[in-house]
């Protein structure tokens, strides 16, 4: 373990490897805990959360993928401005850019788009969300859930983004009894707004 963190820190990996490793890291460790969890209290993938999918709440799913973006983004925008800080997301964004367009596409494309939602949406909605759910009304459970969910991306211009995305996919699992949902709007979410980061820097 040592000489691990002697050669991670001997090499010094620009920011995008960096955020490479923490976005599959995370991926993994998540998938490897709800494995281990799934066998300890011997349920299925099913019986977790990942049911049958149903056309209804993947149309809703799709809907609700545009009111975060636009609604979202807007009020994040309209936050950034009225606070000073201006292009918070972008800034961070760009700061994990690399000249490769290889990792780009890893770190974008198949981290923030895919593995992230999955991880996040098993951890906040399948975990938190579900436990908190056991004791109290779905209001609140929702909001706790995705004020907690917005907090751990430390990035207070995207706070109305974040919560809005938590309760979005809150409501969707609360009301389509599947994890497939919140993982849809998540994926949904963060493919076209890291598409449009991308787009924007050829602009």
């Amino acid at each position: 373990m040592r000489f691990f963190f002697f050669i991670t820190f001997s090499i010094k990996p620009e920011p995008a490897i960096v955020s490479l490793i923490i976005n599959f890291g995370l991926f993994f460790i998540v998938l490897i805990t709800l494995i281990f969890f799934l066998k300890k209290k011997k349920l299925s993938w099913q019986d977790f959360g990942f049911t049958d999918i149903k056309f209804k709440w993947v149309f809703y799913s799709f809907l609700l993928i545009f009111l975060v973006i636009s609604l979202g983004g807007g009020l994040s925008t309209l936050l950034s401005k009225s606070i000073g800080i201006e292009g918070g997301d972008l800034l961070s964004l760009k700061e994990i850019m690399s000249d490769k367009n290889w990792i780009n596409i890893l770190n974008f494309k198949i981290g923030i788009a895919l593995l992230i939602p999955f991880a996040e949406e098993v951890l906040f909605r399948g975990f938190l969300f579900r436990y908190i759910r056991q004791e109290k009304s779905f209001l609140f459970s929702a909001v706790l859930s995705s004020l907690l969910f917005s907090l751990i991306h430390f990035n207070l211009t995207s706070l109305p983004f974040t919560l809005l995305l938590g309760l979005a996919t809150a409501f969707t699992y609360e009301k389509g009894k599947s994890l497939y949902y919140p993982f849809f709007i998540h994926m949904g979410v963060n493919n076209l707004a890291s598409t449009m980061f991308l787009l924007s820097l050829f602009s």
